[in-house]
């Protein structure tokens, strides 16, 4: 397919989606532009779901447009004009912006491109400083949405460890050791209250083995001794004894 084949198919299926917004372009060519070739003007304006101030003066640009003969394999010309509501360096940003659009696009037909890259530049001027009113509802549910799909995140690849998230951790660690050693501490008090250590239990034993002796010691003293000496031992019972055997 030659280029005009090409660019003849690009203006008609431009008249079929713009309809009135597309018109051949009858006025000063702009300066610069090679004659014999026709000229084409597209009305744009801001997106219908722009939220715009009540009282603002709607916007309205235009696209004047040429296809050079080695378009699309080179960019299209392009002028970008106000019509109502622009200064001049608003005209200027937007035709920064379609020119952008155009070497973006180099080797298609990208017309129509940069009719959508006017219409997202003249959308966002006139939404500039609009306060949008926000139903509190629909508020929360979108910030839960979004809390949602950060914990799904996390729990799917893990919490990064940083220097930021380790410290607090770190301090939370060592406090639950100190608060576990405290109890461990006071359940072995409660352990041993009003029992003995090893120490006091072996001295009390050697105490109460000293008062076991000291005791068997005085049944035998006194009395049994004096017992003891009234024996008669005399010579004579020992003469007997032996004359028996």
């Amino acid at each position: 397919m030659d280029h005009s084949e090409e660019q003849q198919m690009e203006i008609e299926a431009l008249q079929a989606i713009l309809e009135d917004d597309i018109q051949e372009f009858d006025g000063t060519r702009p300066e610069g532009w090679p004659t014999g070739i026709p000229l084409w003007v597209i009305a744009v304006r801001p997106s219908e779901d722009a939220v715009v101030q009540e009282d603002a003066i709607p916007l309205l640009a235009e696209l004047v447009f040429a296809q050079p003969p080695g378009y699309p394999d080179e960019v299209p010309l392009v002028k970008a004009r106000s019509v109502q509501g622009l200064g001049d360096a608003d005209a200027a940003a937007l035709q920064s912006c379609v020119d952008a659009a155009a070497q973006e696009n180099i080797g298609m037909s990208s017309v129509y491109a940069l009719v959508a890259a006017a219409q997202e530049w003249l959308s966002e001027k006139a939404s500039a400083g609009v306060e949008v009113a926000v139903d509190p509802l629909e508020a929360k549910k979108a910030a839960e949405e979004a809390e949602e799909r950060r914990l799904a995140e996390l729990r799917r690849l893990g919490t990064p460890v940083t220097p930021a998230t380790f410290a607090p951790w770190k301090q939370r660690f060592y406090a639950e050791l100190a608060a576990a050693a405290e109890r461990k501490r006071a359940q072995l008090a409660d352990d041993t209250k009003g029992k003995l250590t090893g120490k006091a239990f072996f001295l009390q034993a050697d105490s109460r083995r000293g008062d076991q002796v000291g005791g068997e010691e005085e049944e035998f003293s006194g009395d049994d001794i004096s017992d003891a000496e009234d024996i008669d031992y005399s010579d004579d019972d020992d003469d007997g004894m032996l004359d028996q055997l």
